[in-house]
């Protein structure tokens, strides 16, 4: 996923620009070179399909499966919350307001730490 992120990086180097609007500081654009744009856009689909298939499901997959039936759901809410916050807190500084990333997580603690469960005794 990094190959396919710092060839991103690479190609905005070489070809791109900051764009001349001025409420934009974190904008870069590529003009007049569709080669260009078409291999950046080719690297964050591979970026998105490798991080999809590697790393991606990481968070969704390993926390149910190690943790105790009778903690499960709270401990699932709990790494999922931090997820969300960690990416919010990586897209939101440039975008938002700095707490951003505070309401999805707050906002799923809310909704999943409380909620009963459907079959207590089930496993699945």
């Amino acid at each position: 996923m990094s190959l396919w992120l710092f060839l991103i990086g690479g190609l905005f180097w070489q070809y791109g620009e900051p764009t001349p609007i001025l409420d934009q500081p974190y904008t870069w654009i590529v003009v007049g070179n569709s080669n260009a744009t078409r291999s950046i856009q080719a690297c964050c689909y591979l970026a998105i399909a490798t991080f999809a298939v590697a790393r991606g499901p990481i968070s969704w997959i390993y926390p149910p499966e190690i943790v105790p039936l009778r903690i499960r759901a709270k401990s699932v809410s709990l790494v999922l919350a931090s997820n969300w916050t960690a990416n919010f807190g990586l897209e939101a500084p440039p975008l938002s307001a700095p707490l951003a990333g505070a309401v999805p997580s707050v906002l799923s603690l809310s909704l999943t730490s409380g909620l009963p469960r459907l079959r207590p005794n089930s496993t699945h």
